[in-house]
């Protein structure tokens, strides 16, 4: 890696690797492309990424792109030692590979801080810098407020496997810009993991996503006690509070939990599936009719698998 500034830096993987990390990094794609959560970040393409520490730690991935070969680095520093040394990196990842720049969100990290600190709850790294660190990366932790890990290493926890089966469900929602796909399951089996995923891979091929959120209690997008539904442009690149979007349409649910609101649950379910299908907007970005009746006697279903009647 090379340091561009005090707080940015510009490091190189060579195809195929990756590298998980714990932090809010602001993550921008200089050569070639990287894979993020599903989402493949392009030449000169940046975004914000929450991987934080109560949730499943993200990584970065290689991936087999067309390279540009005329990138002028004078745009990032003008240091000759430092173009010298990213020459270095080209050569040494043999232009198969990717470069990109991290450096920190501080004003996101700190708004996180003063929000759960004071219940002892903390979602990012506390990095003290050591003289005796064994850690490679130990300068660019300590600046970018964030640790990184391998494969098999063990400094970070909670790292996303991806499942080889998800790749079956993107081609299935892309292959013929008509794919539907409902999402269930127990708590805590992953489906917002899932969900994200399918999502942001989704957007590689496909402008926009229509989310119908079901679940009361914890939200794509959205705050608890709503069902609500989300036209998604732009890839979820973090736990759903750090995602949150204002909705096309939601209905308040006076519970987050199912069984104390049942009928209010079903009710709101019903008005939410006559709202879309009236909504003119909705079907123009759709380009398509929603199988409503369907849904509903899915979700009907579920609870009623939920609750054993």
């Amino acid at each position: 890696y090379v340091k561009l500034s005090d707080c940015v830096f510009l490091f190189a993987l060579k195809h195929p690797s990756q590298i998980y990390f714990n932090g809010i990094l602001e993550i921008q794609c200089i050569f070639g492309g990287i894979n993020i959560f599903g989402y493949i970040l392009k030449e000169f393409n940046s975004k914000i990424v929450y991987s934080l520490l109560d949730s499943s730690a993200l990584f970065i991935q290689t991936i087999e792109s067309p390279k540009n070969a005329s990138i002028d680095f004078t745009r990032y520093t003008h240091n000759k030692e430092d173009l010298r040394k990213i020459d270095t990196l080209l050569k040494q990842i043999e232009h198969n590979g990717c470069l990109f720049t991290l450096k920190p969100v501080s004003n996101l990290r700190y708004n996180l801080e003063q929000l759960f600190i004071k219940n002892n709850i903390y979602f990012v790294p506390n990095i003290v810098k050591s003289a005796n660190a064994l850690s490679y990366f130990n300068d660019v932790e300590y600046c970018l407020n964030c640790v990184f890990d391998f494969n098999v290493g063990e400094r970070v926890q909670k790292k996303l496997i991806v499942d080889a089966k998800w790749e079956n469900f993107i081609q299935y929602l892309t292959t013929d810009n008509n794919g539907r796909m409902m999402v269930c399951g127990g708590k805590g089996f992953g489906k917002s993991t899932m969900l994200r995923y399918l999502i942001n891979s989704s957007l590689n091929l496909l402008p926009k996503i229509v989310l119908i959120d079901l679940d009361i209690g914890q939200p794509v997008m959205n705050v608890p006690n709503q069902i609500s539904c989300h036209l998604v442009t732009q890839p979820l690149l973090g736990p759903n509070f750090t995602q949150l979007q204002p909705p096309l349409w939601s209905i308040f649910i006076p519970s987050v939990n199912v069984e104390d609101c049942m009928l209010q649950y079903l009710d709101a379910l019903h008005k939410l599936s006559e709202i879309c299908v009236q909504d003119d907007a909705l079907k123009m970005h759709l380009g398509l009719s929603i199988p409503w009746d369907l849904a509903e006697e899915l979700v009907y279903c579920c609870i009623k698998r939920q609750l054993n009647c």
